[in-house]
């Protein structure tokens, strides 16, 4: 006999709930937290770190049939915003995609643990906005290396993965990679730009837009002059190279002084090329 359920969980360490249903073939109230500790991936690592006795456990309602098990744990999850509340560890209302944007992440002082917030919710006690100390370590773990000195070194310092050139090979992928990825035209500019650089500096936030927000071009200077302040205070800083000459598309014979132009719009991307 199949008896759907809806349950709920308590994670002890951060007082964070999880709510779930069950309606799979011959599932009963009574295997639950004893054969079955739910489906979700999360409350799994939880448990192979913290242990079984780390959660509280209790079967909520009872139902007839999966469809209506289903809608009420939708209902719920909808109820009290699952999606942004850190209060609980479902990450969705029962939705495909998860969203993220628009939260903060705040961190589990004592655990550690981390999740995304939003700050119309009132955070809970214990916790604290910002990542961990303990996701700051991995993440260094991750991307660098630590050496003899008890230092630990970026990949481009000399520690952690890639290390070496990048080879010939993959510089070519590289530069094939960013000539295929479709393009967007900007409409004050009229310059064809890939997505990433598009939304940073381009479309509302072009500087030929007459509307801009002066503040967004303010900033945008301040960061560039002080990475060029860095950069001198590494020693890493060079000017850009200005090429001087007549450059000539060699498929459409076009002349130009201007080699930005040209790039951009002759030579291997010339429209003739080819034809």
């Amino acid at each position: 006999m199949t008896i759907p359920f809806t349950y709920k969980l308590v994670f002890k360490p951060t007082k964070q709930y999880y709510y779930g249903v069950r309606w799979a073939k011959g599932c009963s109230p009574n295997d639950f937290w004893i054969t079955y500790f739910t489906s979700s991936k999360h409350i799994k690592k939880l448990i192979n770190e913290y242990g079984k006795n780390s959660f509280e456990f209790k079967v909520t309602k009872t139902f007839s049939n999966k469809i209506d098990a289903g809608n009420w744990e939708t209902a719920v999850l909808e109820r009290v915003k699952t999606n942004k509340n850190s209060k609980f560890i479902n990450k969705t209302n029962n939705m495909p995609v998860y969203d993220s944007s628009g939260l903060k992440v705040i961190h589990h002082i004592e655990t550690g643990i981390g999740t995304f917030h939003d700050q119309s919710i009132p955070i809970s006690d214990g916790w604290k906005y910002g990542q961990s100390d303990k996701h700051k370590e991995n993440n260094k773990k991750a991307h660098t290396k630590l050496y003899s000195d008890g230092k630990y070194k970026a990949w481009n310092k000399g520690g952690g993965k890639p290390t070496g050139k990048c080879s010939e090979k993959r510089r070519i992928a590289i530069s094939n990679s960013r000539m295929n990825t479709p393009k967007s035209v900007c409409e004050h500019c009229n310059k064809k730009i890939d997505p990433g650089n598009f939304k940073r500096f381009h479309g509302d936030n072009c500087k030929m837009n007459p509307d801009i927000n002066q503040n967004v071009l303010k900033k945008r200077s301040e960061k560039a002059k002080n990475s060029m302040r860095k950069q001198k205070e590494r020693g890493t800083f060079s000017k850009p190279k200005t090429l001087i000459g007549i450059f000539k598309c060699p498929f459409c014979s076009k002349e130009s002084i201007n080699y930005g132009s040209m790039k951009r719009h002759h030579f291997n991307k010339c429209k003739a090329k080819g034809s």
